[in-house]
């Protein structure tokens, strides 16, 4: 099993912020927050309070519910104001609009019927890293003013539920690292503004769900570390779109631009279809499952929107073609497939980390890996290329601290660093560090190693 993978700079972007319309027509009066401060008292007891990390305000049973710890209120101006996300709209004035209460020891089964009585107002439930145990219930569909729902890590399990295709206004809805297990419901394409879906790290099986990339809002899908198997479809699903327009919609806003999607490390097989390698993606991550046959080069090559692709993992076959970094791809990561034949000219692309490793590449180092203008890193270990009488003149040992590498048969060997050489035609070149190539010692002679 490889070691964790690094995190893509593209989720740094998914963070949204609360945007709700606020209805105002009516109002939480006395009698509602009465019931609602009841419901609260409910939700403590049954999901074993006196145990919370924190439980001030619930402990003493202040009047004051909203003043409770996790406890948010919509304002008279039908705003949400609290410390833990961004301001934005609420339902009902006076009522209970939020409840935050991340890792904060909450046990026993799901709250459904304590959370029934904030149904008419709660937009936002952070209930993550908690201690629950059991299903997810059907109940979960009459929160219908739900926008952002977060129970990662919550200790779930089971099937999801359908009714799940009834939070017709979320947008954001998180259920990683539960043990839910069985396919994602088809009502999820219901959810005609949902933005961000993460059901990663649980034990969902089925078909990945193509589907759900017609969803005109959504701009994140991950559902990797699961169980899903079957092919790609060879076809796009109805109402996706992956044509040169929908491109271009995607860089002139209409259309919403997709940042992610991450289906790695399940057992998705066949080849990867042209519609997704064209789809209008920053990053597709599809590592670490059964894929095969050839890569669609044309139609990554054709690409203007995606910069991330990672296939490593895989059984993808044929020949590495210069063509597919035509797009605007900047991180290719195709290691660990069966890749074969000569390695082609690179010369003018603008990829910037490159990762051919462990395949079957033979023939000579490109000459003009000199002329990569943005490459940062490039890494050639586990092929056969041909072994060359020392560095060529495009290739520098580093002055960093020799490495540890571990050739067959070259226990403890110590190796400094190789990097692009300095050919001095760039009047930036002394400011820029210079590009890491990574080679096994015995392509360049063991030139810097030692024992």
């Amino acid at each position: 099993m490889a070691g964790p993978r690094r995190t893509s700079w593209v989720g740094a972007l998914l963070v949204f912020p609360l945007v709700l319309t606020a209805a105002q027509a009516a109002v939480c009066d006395a009698d509602c927050q009465m019931q609602q401060r009841s419901s609260l008292a409910e939700l403590y007891a049954a999901a074993g309070g006196q145990g919370w990390r924190r439980q001030s305000g619930w402990d003493s049973r202040s009047p004051d519910h909203c003043s409770w710890f996790g406890v948010s209120c919509c304002g008279s101006a039908g705003t949400l104001n609290a410390p833990t996300f961004r301001s934005g709209g609420c339902t009902l004035p006076g009522g209970v609009a939020g409840l935050d209460l991340p890792l904060n020891n909450l046990t026993g089964a799901w709250p459904a019927a304590a959370l029934a009585g904030l149904s008419n107002s709660l937009v936002y439930l952070n209930l993550r890293g908690n201690n629950l145990r059991g299903r997810l219930p059907e109940s979960i569909g009459d929160l219908r003013q739900l926008v952002v729902l977060y129970i990662d890590d919550a200790g779930l399990s089971g099937a999801l539920p359908a009714a799940l295709g009834r939070l017709t206004k979320i947008t954001q809805l998180s259920a990683a690292g539960n043990q839910f297990s069985g396919a994602l419901p088809s009502s999820i394409t219901e959810l005609q503004q949902l933005r961000r879906l993460t059901v990663s790290s649980n034990a969902l099986t089925g078909e990945f769900p193509a589907s759900l990339l017609a969803l005109p809002q959504l701009l994140q899908l991950d559902v990797s570390s699961n169980q899903l198997s079957g092919q790609l479809p060879i076809e796009a699903p109805a109402g996706v779109n992956s044509s040169n327009a929908s491109l271009l919609g995607a860089l002139t806003g209409t259309r919403n631009e997709m940042l992610a999607i991450n289906s790695s490390r399940n057992h998705v097989s066949g080849a990867l279809p042209a519609w997704l390698a064209s789809f209008p993606v920053i990053l597709l991550d599809v590592s670490y499952n059964d894929l095969s046959g050839s890569l669609p080069a044309a139609a990554l090559g054709s690409n203007i929107v995606m910069q991330e692709l990672l296939l490593t993992g895989n059984s993808i076959t044929g020949s590495f073609s210069a063509d597919m970094l035509r797009g605007s791809l900047r991180v290719l990561d195709l290691s660990s497939n069966a890749l074969f034949g000569s390695l082609p000219a690179l010369a003018g692309v603008l990829i910037q980390q490159l990762d051919l490793s462990n395949n079957s590449f033979t023939g000579q180092l490109p000459a003009d890996l000199a002329q990569l203008p943005a490459l940062e890193q490039l890494r050639l270990t586990g092929n056969d290329l041909a072994p060359m009488q020392g560095l060529p003149a495009f290739l520098a040992l580093s002055t960093d601290a020799a490495v540890a590498v571990n050739p067959v048969g070259q226990p403890g060997l110590l190796c400094q660093p190789v990097v692009l050489a300095d050919d001095g035609s760039s009047s930036s070149s002394s400011s820029r560090r210079r590009a890491s190539v990574q080679l096994d010692p015995a392509v360049y002679g063991y030139q810097g190693c030692y024992c």
